[in-house]
């Protein structure tokens, strides 16, 4: 597994040199070249020497903080995390019917979230209600989950203004700017563009939780096929090449910013184009992810309880099982998506949700592989 590892991040550094990463931020470009990379039109190529300097200089641990600190979390280590639902657009029923998700399904997930032992973190998009203003929405998510919970919070938001508004909630709640980066109290997921690119809006969100100290999931979701290689192995080198790119950019912003290495690669389902989230493909894409993390001494995040079945079945409760094992076995450190979720994460459902919570206790699991 070692020499595997090894090969990949070779792979990866290879990418990283000759195929570059696209940046579409004049800023962060500029940046960049300030810092010593190579800079061609908005592509940057980092030699493996730089790549390391900048990932190195990045914790390979740190406190979330929660209103209640019972509920304060270490992330890193051997140590796993849950987080349930994120970005689900509709809700399925008993009977098995799907409609779009309302704010009262933001708000019932979020007292079960709430209530429940196994989540020490809270919020973020556990449903993306349909009757809220798709304009900047998640001030308002977060004003709810701070309203009606005091764990942990993940963030959701997306672009610049949105994203300095739920900075300014929380200095609010929490106090001014050097407070928050002295207690960071939201995780949010980064999401490349794959292939090989950040989008304007993701690096805004990049740049104003790096200057408040807040932590980032910088999160490569490749699909074999369609946004990356075919080959499985090529598609984790590519993956690793858009994350650890990601991680540096974090660090050139303000040294020492928390980050978490997140992997959500699979292979893309070759009759429709679709992201396939429980195949086996996808468990192996989770296992080489959390290696890779701890291989460079990053927190990582991936894997949950997925599943593509489009309502509870035999189908949904051995495709959960199969990513939650792996994601527990590989020690993952935040697991997000570890409830609820069907329909390829396009679908939350509360009877799944109960069921996966009684399943076993995923902490409990998580101690014991």
């Amino acid at each position: 597994m070692q020499i595997d590892l090894e090969r990949i991040h070779e792979a990866s550094l290879k990418i990283l040199w000759k195929t570059g990463v696209k940046f579409d931020h004049p800023d962060i470009l500029r940046m960049i070249k300030k810092n010593g990379i190579r800079v061609s039109g908005q592509f940057a190529y980092f030699t493996g020497s730089q790549i390391m300097e900048w990932i190195q200089k990045a914790p390979g641990s740190f406190t979330l903080f929660a209103r209640n600190h019972d509920y304060d979390v270490c992330v890193g280590g051997d140590t796993t995390v849950f987080a349930a639902g994120y970005g689900a657009t509709f809700v399925v029923g008993e009977s098995g019917a799907k409609r779009s998700a309302r704010l009262e399904d933001y708000l019932n997930f979020l007292k079960l979230v709430h209530q429940s032992d196994h989540f020490s973190i809270n919020g973020g998009l556990l449903v993306q209600p349909s009757d809220v203003s798709s304009a900047g929405p998640f001030p308002l998510l977060l004003y709810l989950s701070i309203l009606h919970s005091d764990k942990c919070l993940m963030g959701g938001s997306d672009g610049a203004t949105e994203t300095q508004q739920t900075m300014d909630l929380l200095k609010i709640c929490f106090g001014d700017r050097r407070h928050l980066i002295e207690k960071p109290r939201m995780v949010s997921i980064i999401n490349s563009s794959s292939p090989l690119r950040f989008n304007r809006d993701s690096l805004d969100k990049l740049l104003i939780h790096a200057r408040y100290g807040q932590p980032a999931m910088i999160t490569a979701a490749v699909m074999g096929g369609t946004t990356g290689p075919i080959t499985l192995a090529g598609t984790i080198a590519q993956a690793n090449a858009e994350t650890l790119a990601g991680i540096a950019v974090s660090q050139m912003i303000r040294e020492g910013t928390p980050v978490v290495y997140g992997t959500q690669s699979t292979l893309a389902d070759m009759q429709t184009g679709a992201y396939v989230s429980a195949s086996p493909e996808h468990a192996l894409c989770i296992r080489y992810g959390a290696r890779l993390a701890k291989f460079y001494g990053l927190p990582c995040r991936g894997g949950g309880g997925k599943s593509d079945a489009r309502f509870v079945s035999a189908q949904s409760g051995f495709e959960s099982m199969l990513t939650m094992l792996i994601t527990c076995k590989e020690k993952m450190n935040i697991v997000v998506l570890s409830a609820g979720i069907l329909d390829g994460a396009m679908a939350m459902s509360y009877e799944k949700f109960l069921l996966d919570l009684q399943i076993g206790n995923p902490q409990h699991a998580a101690a014991h592989l």
